[in-house]
């Protein structure tokens, strides 16, 4: 039996997400199957709730959607690599599960992949429609600038959890991150910077939707501490 080529692999880290993975799943496979002729959806469910249920209705319904069912907690940065592990597609993107964004901005970093190495969505272009409420807006901010001047990173929104990669590019990355958390995005982006890829950054509208599992301040916390990390080991790396 010939196994059919891939050519979009698209990545959902989606932990305890059972009130948004169905309709995040609907919408996509409603606008990918318009969109791209061959793909698939890896889900990496690594929570305690019915996530993986969820998922494994609608593989049935489309085939095309994928389950990597963990029973330890990966982290958001270790669920990642682990579907990069498994994606087949020669261009990989990255989709937080509450699809924050217009479905027409996947398709348009998909394709630009053709030209970049690297497509980086940004909230922080004055071009970019934001609809969150304020603390978050200031929250997100205020690690972006620290993010950005530590680093002296040049995209406008490393942490932005909507990515997309050339496989070879991405597969060389994961070997390098040391970081299994949310500050992932940021040590994926200072490593590709480090390393000459060439990263597109893009202007994307965003917007919050409800029952996100994501506690803002303590992941606030957790990047914080992390880019500490981060600069004291670019800090020895330097040195």
């Amino acid at each position: 039996m010939m196994i059919k080529m891939v050519e979009q692999t698209f990545i959902i880290p989606a932990y305890n997400e059972e009130k948004r993975i169905i309709n995040t799943l609907i919408k996509l496979t409603k606008y990918f199957e318009k969109t791209f002729r061959n793909y698939e959806i890896i889900c990496i469910v690594d929570g305690i709730d019915n996530t993986d249920k969820i998922v494994n209705r609608m593989i049935k319904k489309n085939s095309k959607i994928k389950l990597l069912k963990f029973t330890h907690r990966l982290g958001k940065g270790g669920a990642i690599v682990e579907g990069v592990k498994k994606a087949r597609g020669k261009k990989l993107m990255v989709i937080d599960a509450d699809i924050s964004i217009p479905l027409k901005s996947i398709s348009k970093m998909i394709n630009l992949l053709e030209e970049y190495d690297i497509v980086s969505g940004s909230r922080f272009f004055n071009k970019s429609k934001i609809k969150s409420p304020i603390y978050r807006k200031f929250l997100s901010q205020a690690c972006n600038l620290l993010e950005r001047k530590f680093f002296g990173l040049k995209i406008s929104d490393p942490q932005f959890g909507f990515k997309a990669y050339r496989k070879n590019v991405i597969k060389k990355l994961i070997k390098l991150t040391t970081i299994n958390n949310f500050a992932w995005d940021l040590e994926t982006m200072i490593n590709a910077q480090n390393k000459g890829f060439l990263i597109k950054d893009l202007p994307i509208d965003y917007f919050y939707t409800k029952y996100s599992k994501v506690n803002v301040f303590s992941t606030t916390k957790q990047i914080l501490f992390s880019i500490l990390k981060l600069k004291i080991l670019n800090s020895l790396k330097i040195n």
